[in-house]
C-alpha cells in the first residue's frame, strides 16, 4: 500500500493538479470532461487531498470567473442556478472540506455584494432571492457540520442536469413572502381562481401581486409591474 501511495503522489497528482488548472470555466457552456476525470480517483486519493488540490488550483480561478461575470450585470437567476449547479456536480466529502467550503462562501458573499449595491441591483427581486440562497446556504453548512449527510457522491452528470434539478427543488421564495408578511401582520393569501399570465395572484395587505420565476409583480391601476420585496411590503 506505501508502495501505491507513492506512486500516485509522485505520478498521479501532478497529473490532476495540472487537470484542475486546465479546466476552462465558462458559465454559458460548461464542459465538466476533465472535472469528472479528476473525482473518479476519490477511491484512490483521499477526499481531503482532492479538495486541498481544488481549492488551490481551480476555485480561486472559479471565483475569478465569478466576478467578471458578475460585473456584466448577468440576469440572477442565471448566476444562482450556475452556483447551484456547480455545487451539484461537487463530491460530498469534498463539498464539507473546510477550504472548498470557504470559496463557496466567497462566491455567496460576491453574489450578495452584486445585488446589494453592484451591477445586479436594480434587477426586481434579485436582492431577496440571492439572499434567501445564501440563508439555506448557511443552514446546510450548520447541518454538515452536525454531521447529517447533505453532500452527494458527484451524482450529477452534468452543470445542466443539476441546474435542472436545483430548478425543480421550491426556492421558498413565496414562503419568504409570507414569513416576513407574517412578521408584519400584514394579510397575505391566495385568491381563488384569480390568474395572471397563468399564475396565481395574491393579496398582500392593500396590493395585489403575483410571482414569476421569483419576480414580484403588482398590480399599479392597470398595468402590472416588478417591484422588490421591501417595497411591496412598505406598500401593502
Amino acid at each position: 500500500r506505501g508502495s501505491m501511495h507513492a506512486f500516485i503522489v509522485k505520478n498521479i497528482v501532478p497529473k490532476l493538479e495540472a487537470a484542475l488548472i486546465h479546466i476552462q470555466i465558462n458559465p454559458i457552456n460548461q464542459d465538466l470532461t476533465l472535472w469528472h476525470a479528476v473525482c473518479d480517483w476519490m477511491d484512490l486519493i483521499p477526499p481531503p487531498t482532492l479538495a486541498d488540490m481544488m481549492a488551490l488550483n481551480f476555485f480561486p480561478r472559479w471565483l475569478q470567473v465569478l466576478a467578471a461575470w458578475l460585473n456584466n450585470n448577468p440576469n440572477y437567476e442565471e448566476v444562482t442556478a450556475w452556483y447551484q449547479g456547480w455545487k451539484g456536480v461537487i463530491p460530498g466529502p469534498i463539498l464539507q472540506h473546510p477550504g472548498v467550503g470557504e470559496h463557496l462562501q466567497q462566491a455567496l458573499h460576491l453574489m450578495n455584494r452584486s445585488v446589494s449595491d453592484g451591477p445586479m441591483s436594480m434587477q426586481p427581486g434579485a436582492m431577496e432571492n440571492v439572499k434567501y440562497l445564501t440563508t439555506r446556504e448557511m443552514e446546510s453548512g450548520r447541518m454538515n457540520q452536525a454531521g447529517m449527510d447533505v453532500g452527494n457522491m458527484n451524482k450529477f452528470e452534468n452543470i445542466n442536469d443539476a441546474v435542472k434539478t436545483s430548478s425543480q427543488i421550491p426556492q421558498g421564495f413565496k414562503d419568504l413572502i409570507a414569513m416576513r408578511c407574517e412578521e408584519k401582520g400584514i394579510v397575505f393569501r391566495p385568491i381563488p381562481g384569480k390568474l395572471r399570465e397563468g399564475k396565481q395572484v395574491y393579496v398582500v395587505g392593500r396590493q395585489f401581486c403575483y410571482l414569476d420565476r421569483n419576480v414580484i409583480f403588482v398590480q399599479d391601476d392597470l398595468r402590472w409591474v416588478p417591484t422588490s420585496l421591501n417595497s411591496l411590503l412598505d406598500n401593502a
